[in-house]
């Protein structure tokens, strides 16, 4: 393990430049078999291109997946998002809600569906409570998806293409998620996925899949419906009779209500309200641009390889087109209306990723229907675009190696924190309560730790990232009174709030417009009356209440 470390480290030192460099020379030698493949278009020259773009697509996959593991093995966090579902999943499995009332004195829910967290809880039940286990259950999944595109192109597709295809996706997943976080949307890109290879099935048991599917789906996130709007359209091409669809709704139900019903403390009201506290919040400039953004990474390549097929053979061109109109209405359909939450503020480009599955499907349906009777030849303009935009995924997923790099040359720093925060819970557990505040936007990095708290069955309290979607779907900071008695329990313990040394108790900025302090003034004043400093510790300030009296 240390010699990989020791390689990632030096990699991401360097691995952005060396990817560009790299990337920029393999477009360069494909620039000189087009000008010297003679006669264009011949057969030697298709072959040529068939070839050269099947191993730059396997040296793409092999980037993402080292990418992928890199990320899996660092000892800390990218954001603050990768702490929560397996903090949430954790504090669940002790016997505390999924998602609390609006009005409760503690604050965790995020609009995320049931699956996700009853997922985690199974990984960290079956391999205990570590950051790794959910890290290679979410993160990894990004690996496991590739696998599953190329097997559900193949079946149109020849192998080569095939490849060609799943490696232009995983260069847009570069540049729509540029920390392959530690989220739903790898779980949702795979029921997608699934969702399309069942629907293209006309037997019940795809329909049953595909329902499954659809309803693993919602439950992951409430909007996912739209996500399967090209399934829908796959299913009416595919003549699915009454039976079927009923069979697809009658699985879809059951998966969509099943996390509410048959599992204690997941309230359906709870998380509805939740859901419409997330609606209130209003369009931002630059999740907007996000999107965008994402949307050209996902339909450039597509759209450049079908002008160019069109062109070549209008008529076949055309009747393809014609074929898949349905399908190609609803990826364009569900892409517009989708765009709408994926521009709230908070939200952005990554909302994208599940047409990273239904573009490289819709153009591996067209090419079977029709535009496979193009010539295989590719015009110089076209190769200077698709260059162009592969370099620039590339250049979009800078910031994840640097991220690596911080990452491993801090992982002394990272593992001190924990260690530090392990010999607080040692000393002080049996009297108080602990609990992690945060302090600057400086340190804010140093409370992603907070995992080690909830590792060792202290309370959530209050989250951060979750505060920040409340505040501002409108509501206040919880009373902290009320949460010192609610978070001491039946002993009464008085709370230890661990503030990153040396700054300011509670005046991290909110992450939204208008930017103003995360906490509001009545906590803050409570905290600053009530809360005194007690001890320090190598990375925190330690303040409890002295008016507490400590239960023994």
């Amino acid at each position: 393990m240390a010699i990989v470390k020791k390689l990632l480290s030096s990699f991401s030192v360097y691995g952005s430049e060396t990817m560009l460099v790299l990337f920029g020379l393999l477009w360069l030698m494909l620039a000189l078999i087009w000008v010297r493949a003679k006669p264009a278009g011949s057969e030697q020259h298709a072959l040529a291109l068939r070839w050269y773009f099947s191993a730059l697509a396997a040296l793409v996959l092999t980037a993402t997946a080292w990418l992928t593991v890199a990320h899996i093995v660092t000892p800390g966090f990218f954001t603050q998002n990768e702490y929560e579902v397996p903090e949430i999943s954790w504090y669940y499995m002790q016997g505390h809600p999924l998602y609390l009332p609006l009005n409760s004195v503690e604050c965790y829910n995020l609009p995320y569906g049931p699956y996700l967290y009853l997922f985690a809880a199974g990984i960290l039940k079956l391999f205990g409570p570590s950051l790794i286990s959910v890290k290679i259950l979410l993160v990894g999944a990004y690996d496991l998806l590739f696998v599953i595109l190329f097997l559900l192109l193949k079946k149109y597709l020849p192998p080569s293409l095939a490849l060609v295809f799943t490696g232009l996706t995983a260069c847009a997943t570069l540049a729509l998620d540029k920390y392959l976080g530690a989220r739903a949307d790898p779980l949702l890109c795979l029921s997608v996925a699934i969702g399309l290879w069942a629907a293209s099935s006309p037997n019940l048991s795809g329909a049953l899949i595909f329902g499954a599917a659809l309803g693993l789906a919602v439950n992951l996130k409430i909007h996912s419906v739209l996500y399967f709007l090209p399934a829908v359209a796959v299913a009416f091409r595919a003549k699915y009779t009454l039976k079927q669809w009923l069979a697809t709704g009658f699985a879809a139900l059951c998966l969509v209500i099943i996390p509410f019903v048959a599992f204690p403390n997941i309230s359906l009201a709870n998380y509805l309200s939740e859901i419409k506290v997330m609606a209130n919040q209003g369009v931002g400039a630059t999740e907007f641009r996000g999107v965008l953004a994402g949307a050209f990474y996902l339909l450039m390549p597509f759209g450049l390889l079908a002008l160019v097929a069109w062109r070549q053979n209008a008529s076949a061109a055309t009747g393809a087109l014609q074929k898949n109109a349905l399908l190609i209405g609803s990826v364009l359909a569900s892409l517009l209306i989708v765009a709408i939450p994926a521009s709230k503020v908070g939200a952005g480009g990554h909302h994208l990723e599940p047409w990273m599955i239904s573009l490289p499907y819709l153009a591996a349906r067209l090419y079977q229907d029709g535009f496979a009777k193009s010539e295989s030849f590719l015009p110089g303009w076209t190769v200077v675009c698709l260059a162009t935009w592969v370099l620039s995924c590339f250049s979009v997923g800078y910031s994840r190696l640097i991220n690596i790099h911080h990452w491993l040359n801090s992982e002394v720093e990272a593992r001190a924190v924990d260690a530090d925060i392990s010999r607080l819970i040692t000393q002080y557990q049996k009297k108080y309560v602990l609990q992690m505040g945060v302090g600057n936007v400086e340190t804010f990095p140093e409370t992603f730790h907070r995992l080690t708290l909830i590792f060792a069955d202290m309370p959530i309290g209050i989250d951060p990232v979750a505060l920040a979607d409340f505040k501002r779907g409108g509501y206040s900071t919880p009373d902290l009174t009320a949460l010192s008695t609610e978070l001491g329990g039946p002993q009464k313990k008085p709370l230890l709030w661990l503030i990153p040394k040396g700054t300011p108790p509670f005046s991290l900025p909110s992450v939204f417009p208008p930017f103003d302090s995360l906490y509001d003034d009545h906590f803050r004043f409570t905290f600053a009356h009530d809360y005194k400093l007690m001890a320090t510790s190598d990375y925190f300030d330690l303040y409890t209440s002295p008016n507490l009296q400590v239960s023994h």
